[in-house]
């Protein structure tokens, strides 16, 4: 049966390349959506058995916030879809061996099965009773955040929690709790933790934060669970006993890859994504175990990483057929953000090795990780709301020697003013330094250099810009020019003015602004009329006005619609969590650092601002509105009469439930335009 069930599918593929990739998560969507629309190429997305695919960054709305698991669900890309878990790969016959006993031929094999969270140690006594009771939980998938969820609800009041780990996940969830007003307790193996995951100096500021905000148990183990009427006992290797009502295990992740790679070992994989010795196998994201002479041995499991590991395999892939250029050797140079008590935690390319602090006098500051000659990642730890650039996180990368001493001087010269970006006619709100970095007349910026809040360079441009040339990547995301210097941000245009500098996007490795800016000047028809009008107004405007004015019907319908909902009803503290809500879903940073600033500037607390931004509230009038906030953007036919009942009982007027819908509009708009115009933090004015 098998046999047939394989020449049925080399026959309906025959006359294409079959690319099958394992894994519907960020790398395999990733990889479907590069080879989407190749002629001659089929692809097969192989997911889980019974699992619909969802975005598994937001899953911490689902366990501590208000999201439900059809608001994360997963857009998939132009491919057969099969959910039916793969068990074993053929290398022999190029045949994947399904759960269901199907079988499956491939010409090509991207291997993207992700990982699972790594569980305690086997020999903890009760370990295995806590589970089966539902007390002891990791959070790493939707089934995982479910069960999290009705845990603590079935508390039926502020819970008390042990988390057991204080790394990235662990750090958020102890903060996401502790803001909702349960108890935790944070333990950890490492006196200093989280120290692989930040590097020591971000570790020590974030370990300070847990110690002033909850319990916390560094530098011991988990050795024994043991059930008690209502609650658990957990017991630490000192003797510590801390009762609870939960147990969550945030140990990190191993990989999870199908026969016959070893459980827990990962698909071993070249700079090129190549797994070793086998023909036409790539593996990328979470499964894959990275052996390169760039950084060694390593393995990154995020989920922008992911999806850029499953980009690049997809275009190795169209290389090894000869329909594309040679993407180079992977660099990981995604980028990454966490709310962690207020504070946001931004990082961007690999953070495994040592870190070099640039400033650690106050409560913002810069640290790269450094390898040999190359700075290969950096981590910055902020007040959430400043500004912060580059894509999604990335911060100014700071060239040695000279460069670096003058930065930290400048670092330790104080804040600078900060700026709000808003949405409107006027998109960028100017303050005096801003203004005289842009009318600097040799076009640098001024002779006071930005504290780390103002720092406006793509951070992965720079990571990609210090390695070796023969270790840079080549997959057309640079621009083989010579690179502008770092002390001239702008390149000028007889026509267009001064163009934000060139940065590497994380989506796609593209490195530009997709439109251009246009100016009352060289707009035409009724744009010119609509940017005249603005800058007569306000002097200026942003990049995005000033882009959207290619078309003038995009601008004029974004003014107008802007305009109008200035007049709504509901509370602007409430659009600007809706807001944040949406644009974290939709991934526009540009949007989401404009009305994080907006929120900080109407009085939201930092708590509430990581609440908007899992979808979530502490305040369960608010969380309904948000939640509603999100089904409008993504499925609004799940609302339901009952739910606007709720919203009306808890004093929500009709104007202001239907106010959301142009709330969630204007923001739809606004994100997709920067999305398809590229502009980001650390290019956009």
């Amino acid at each position: 049966m098998a046999a047939a069930t394989t020449r049925n599918w080399r026959t309906q593929h025959m006359t294409s390349h079959h690319a099958v990739i394992l894994g519907a998560g960020a790398a395999g969507t990733a990889a479907a959506r590069a080879l989407a629309g190749q002629e001659g190429i089929k692809a097969t997305i192989v997911g889980q058995t019974d699992e619909t695919p969802y975005t598994r960054m937001l899953i911490k709305g689902v366990a501590y916030g208000s999201s439900s698991p059809e608001l994360i669900r997963l857009p998939m890309p132009q491919a057969d879809f099969i959910a039916d878990t793969a068990e074993h790969v053929d290398f022999e016959s190029r045949t994947v061996h399904l759960a269901s006993g199907t079988t499956i031929a491939y010409d090509s094999l991207v291997v993207a099965t992700g990982s699972q969270a790594r569980g305690l140690e086997a020999n903890v006594p009760g370990a295995q009773q806590a589970a089966r009771a539902g007390t002891l939980v990791a959070l790493h998938s939707l089934a995982d955040a479910m069960q999290l969820r009705e845990a603590i609800l079935a508390c039926g009041r502020n819970a008390r929690v042990a988390i057991y780990g204080a790394g990235l996940t662990a750090s958020e969830t102890a903060s996401a709790l502790q803001a909702q007003g349960h108890e935790v307790s944070l333990i950890a193996r490492s006196k200093i933790p989280g120290v692989a995951t930040f590097g020591r100096s971000v570790a020590e500021r974030i370990a300070a934060h847990h110690q002033s905000r909850v319990s916390t148990f560094f530098g011991r183990v988990i050795s024994e669970i043991h059930p008690i009427p209502d609650a658990t006992v957990v017991t630490l290797d000192d003797g510590t006993d801390l009762i609870v009502d939960l147990v969550i295990i945030a140990l990190g992740t191993t990989p999870v890859a199908p026969a016959p790679w070893r459980k827990g070992e990962g698909v071993d994989v070249d700079d090129r994504l190549h797994a070793h010795g086998l023909e036409g196998v790539y593996a990328a994201g979470g499964v894959a175990v990275h052996h390169d002479h760039h950084l060694g041995t390593w393995r990154i499991d995020h989920w922008d990483d992911g999806a850029a590991q499953g980009t690049h395999a997809a275009r190795m892939l169209l290389h090894s057929l000869d329909r594309g250029e040679d993407p180079g050797p992977y660099r990981p140079r995604s980028a990454y953000m966490a709310m962690i008590y207020g504070r946001m935690i931004a990082g961007v390319g690999y953070t495994g090795y040592p870190d070099t602090p640039i400033d650690r006098s106050g409560e913002e500051f810069i640290v790269l990780h450094e390898h040999g000659d190359a700075v290969v990642g950096q981590v910055a730890l902020m007040q959430s709301g400043r500004c912060i650039s580059g894509d999604s996180a990335s911060m100014r990368p700071i060239p040695r020697g000279r460069h670096r001493r003058r930065l930290r001087r400048s670092c330790q010269s104080g804040p600078d003013e900060d700026h709000a970006r808003v949405t409107g006619d006027r998109d960028v709100s100017e303050s005096p330094r801003r203004h005289r970095r842009r009318t600097t007349s040799h076009g640098g910026p001024p002779a006071c250099a930005p504290s780390p809040t103002r720092i406006v360079v793509s951070c992965s441009q720079w990571v990609d810009r210090l390695l070796p040339p023969d270790q840079r990547a080549c997959d057309g995301s640079r621009d083989h020019r010579r690179p502008p210097s770092p002390s001239m941000p702008f390149s000028r245009s007889p026509d267009t003015g001064p163009r934000p500098r060139q940065t590497l996007s994380k989506r796609e490795g593209v490195t530009m602004p997709r439109l251009s800016r246009l100016t009352p000047e060289t707009a035409v028809g009724a744009s010119r009329d609509l940017l005249g009008e603005l800058v007569g107004r306000h002097a200026h405007v942003g990049d995005m006005v000033s882009t959207m004015a290619h078309s003038p019907a995009v601008l004029g319908g974004y003014l107008q619609l802007s305009r109008s909902m200035r007049r709504a009803k509901l509370d602007r503290k409430i659009s600007e969590r809706i807001s944040i809500a949406v644009q974290a879903q939709q991934g526009c940073r540009l949007c989401l650092q404009s009305h994080v600033a907006a929120a900080r500037s109407l009085g939201i607390s930092d708590e509430g601002i990581e609440l908007a931004h899992a979808g979530s509230s502490a305040d369960a009038s608010l969380a309904a509105i948000i939640v509603l906030g999100l089904q409008v953007y993504r499925e609004p036919m799940s609302i339901t009469d009952e739910q606007i009942d709720n919203l009306r009982a808890h004093g929500y007027s009709d104007r202001e439930v239907a106010d959301v819908v142009g709330i969630v509009a204007l923001n739809i708009l606004t994100g997709a335009f920067n999305l398809l115009a590229g502009l980001t933090p650390g290019n956009a004015d």
